[in-house]
């Protein structure tokens, strides 16, 4: 991808959540501490200096129930939550996939220690 492209994206992400945190009716500090993030940080996204990374647009997804996508891409609807306060069939999906995939790479990690510490044991039982 070109620099001009990334430069491009990262702009229109830094207007959707500029939009999202006048229309919750937030201050940059409000809206960065409830994901965990300093005010400085999320400067660095509104102001476009940073590109929004997918882990962090689910972050605010599940914290705001903004859809991911539209933060990502400005495609799609812009609240994964309906009028009746469910959360909308694409946007479950969506987050139950990921926190599938983070399940199994720390159920991976937890198996590799595992093994590592059954190394180490059986150098000591020596």
């Amino acid at each position: 991808m070109k620099e001009k492209e990334i430069q491009k994206i990262m702009k229109e992400q830094a207007e959707r959540i500029k939009q999202l945190i006048d229309e919750l009716g937030l201050t940059q500090k409000k809206f960065g501490e409830a994901i965990g993030m300093s005010p400085q940080n999320i400067g660095a996204y509104i102001s476009g200096r940073r590109k929004l990374s997918e882990g962090l647009a689910a972050r605010i997804s599940v914290t705001y129930g903004v859809s991911s996508d539209w933060l990502l891409t400005g495609e799609g609807d812009k609240f994964a939550v309906s009028s009746d306060g469910e959360l909308k069939t694409s946007t479950y999906k969506k987050l139950s996939d990921e926190i599938e995939s983070h399940f199994t790479e720390a159920q991976s990690q937890i198996d590799q220690g595992m093994r590592k510490l059954k190394e180490l044991k059986s150098l000591f039982e020596q």
